[in-house]
Order: C-alpha cells, then sequence, then structure tokens
C-alpha cells in the first residue's frame, strides 16, 4: 500500500509534464484502485478494460484518475 500511495503522490507532484500516455496514466489508476480496495474491501468493485491500441496515445495529465475517485 505504501509503494502504491508513493507512485501516486509522485505522479500527482509531476509539473514538468502536461500530457501523459494512457498506459502510464492507467499503471496509477491500478494503484489508486489497490488503496482503495484495501480501505473499502468487498464494497469496491472495479473493472477496467482498454483496448490496446490506445495505450500510447496522450491525454492531459489527470484526466482518468478523477472519473474513479470515490465519493
Amino acid at each position: 500500500m505504501v509503494l502504491n500511495l508513493a507512485d501516486v503522490f509522485r505522479y500527482l507532484l509531476r509539473s514538468d509534464r502536461t500530457f501523459i500516455e494512457i498506459e502510464e496514466e492507467l499503471r496509477i489508476v491500478r494503484a489508486y484502485l489497490e488503496i482503495e480496495e484495501l480501505r473499502l474491501g468487498s464494497k469496491l468493485r472495479t473493472e477496467l478494460e482498454v483496448d490496446e491500441s490506445v495505450l500510447r496515445a496522450t491525454i492531459p495529465l489527470l484526466s482518468i484518475q478523477p472519473l474513479v475517485e470515490t465519493p
């Protein structure tokens, strides 16, 4: 959990890039979801389905992660 949290913090503190590959954004999303799974247990159900052809596309930093945050 600590390693996942460190990954998320490092990602959030990046100020040198405004765009990132979807593959890297999804890595952080997965780390975030693992943290939330420890917190919420069986209440959290997730499913990620991503076409491999889009993984190298670039998107604005933090475009996907806010969509998976829990209320």
